[in-house]
């Protein structure tokens, strides 16, 4: 996802691509937002059924992506199938909690914890390589 965000600033900032788009299931999105520091069980996002573990059905969240002065910053979106209300979760990235545009650099280091160079290792550590 990181190396998606800062491809889509490069292609921005040369001027050619104007949207991109891509589709994930729900827990997909949850995991997303649970890495970027939305915790959907935090009043943050809408709930329905008293459960809020999982963003709605069919939610959407948007990255936008915006130059200030030459430096990329990003402001996170969710919006819900429900109300199609959108909600800036923006202040909830790790981070930028007391911003209204969060710095690129600052989003995409939320994740490093989740992260590996070499996944096979670290998931079958006694696979022979």
């Amino acid at each position: 996802m990181a190396s998606n965000i800062c491809g889509a600033f490069q292609n921005h900032h040369a001027h050619t691509v104007n949207s991109e788009y891509t589709f994930q299931q729900d827990w997909l999105i949850h995991a997303l937002l649970n890495a970027l520091g939305v915790h959907t069980g935090s009043n943050v996002l809408p709930t329905y059924d008293n459960s809020n573990v999982l963003p709605s059905y069919n939610s959407l969240i948007m990255i936008e992506l915006h130059e200030v002065n030459g430096q990329p910053f990003v402001k996170l979106w969710y919006r819900d199938h429900v109300t199609v209300q959108r909600y800036d979760l923006t202040r909830t990235l790790r981070g930028c909690e007391s911003l209204d545009m969060c710095p690129l650099n600052k989003m995409l280091n939320c994740c490093t914890q989740y992260t590996t160079a070499h996944p096979m290792e670290e998931c079958h550590p006694n696979k022979p390589s």
